[in-house]
């Protein structure tokens, strides 16, 4: 209901005015607008509110056999499962996690990984954030983008791979099942500065090993 009040009091706020020149690079605003002056929209979002609080709330019903739900829970609950998607196609793949675990660490003995020593997602948010500093003081990024490309202005993780099922393929020598590799980069320090055309951010990324 929140949302909805923002959303309703921005668009009555700003209804007459020009947005401008709108950077696509900028952190989400969480600002609340105050009261519009509007007596029927504020009206209209406290009848709103008092409406959905009188909706009576119903326990959803199942669409699955008792017998169906109690064979989900058993394989969620079941640690030497683990259960991925099709690489291609809608199904999905019960395997064993022992097996699973094989096959990335097959794929990382390959020569296309290397093991580094430690952790370099702190060393890297140091060098993502100097670099654009650098484009900042250069007056080739503003203020916004700066603040949107900084990792150091958004949750960090360390990108991790997983593997999905190949089923379409025959197993390579001493695996179970031949898995596609994925890197999942989301909440890395480089998420928000993939390269562009432009070549915004490539420097950026520039001097950053990736193992």
């Amino acid at each position: 209901m929140r949302d909805l009040k923002r959303k309703m009091r921005l668009r009555y706020n700003f209804q007459n005015k020009e947005s401008g020149s709108i950077s696509k690079f900028r952190l989400p605003s969480t600002w609340m607008p105050r009261p519009a002056y509007s007596n029927h929209l504020e009206n209209y979002l406290e009848a709103t509110l008092t409406e959905i609080a009188s909706l009576p709330i119903r326990n959803a019903k199942s669409n699955i056999k008792k017998a169906e739900m109690f064979a989900l829970k058993a394989i969620r609950n079941d640690r030497s499962l683990i259960v991925k998607p099709f690489d291609k196609g809608r199904g999905i793949a019960i395997l064993n996690r022992s097996d699973y675990r094989a096959e990335i660490e097959r794929q990382l003995q390959s020569h296309h990984y290397e093991r580094i020593p430690s952790d370099i997602t702190p060393e890297t948010v140091q060098i993502v954030r100097g670099t654009l500093q650098d484009l900042f003081h250069r007056d080739e990024i503003d203020e916004q983008t700066f603040k949107y490309l900084n990792p150091q202005n958004h949750k960090i993780r360390t990108p991790v791979i997983y593997v999905l099922p190949k089923i379409h393929k025959a197993p390579p020598a001493n695996s179970k099942f031949a898995g596609r590799p994925i890197i999942s980069g989301n909440g890395s320090p480089t998420e928000s500065n993939p390269p562009t055309p432009g070549g915004l951010t490539c420097d950026a990324r520039r001097g950053i090993h990736v193992y």
